[in-house]
């Protein structure tokens, strides 16, 4: 399974600006009997909130419609302007973009 999709770091839908838009999210899982560690009781390691087909967001404290079991791990990048508190930053030094598995 390969996702992909795109964001500003200001919270503002892409755009084609390649200076300022983010492409994030590469989902392959090599072991599908690893257990996700995006739930409901460890929201630091969820993206803020998840946009379905239809446009519709739901944030990941909406616990009865976040779909937790499709993200498996999310770092916020290092210079991100409005960072979600909780938030788990990812490695500083090698890649400042914002990364899901």
């Amino acid at each position: 399974m390969d996702m992909g999709s795109c964001l500003k770091n200001n919270g503002q839908p892409c755009n084609g600006d390649v200076t300022s838009d983010i492409t994030r999210y590469s989902k392959m899982i090599i072991n599908p009997n690893i257990s996700s560690w995006c739930h409901p009781d460890h929201q630091g390691v969820c993206p803020p909130y998840h946009t379905f087909p239809n446009g519709t967001r739901v944030q990941r404290n909406d616990t009865a419609r976040f779909p937790y079991a499709a993200y498996h791990f999310y770092c916020s990048p290092g210079n991100g302007k409005y960072l979600e508190f909780p938030y788990t930053l990812c490695d500083p030094y090698s890649n400042p973009q914002p990364q899901e598995i």
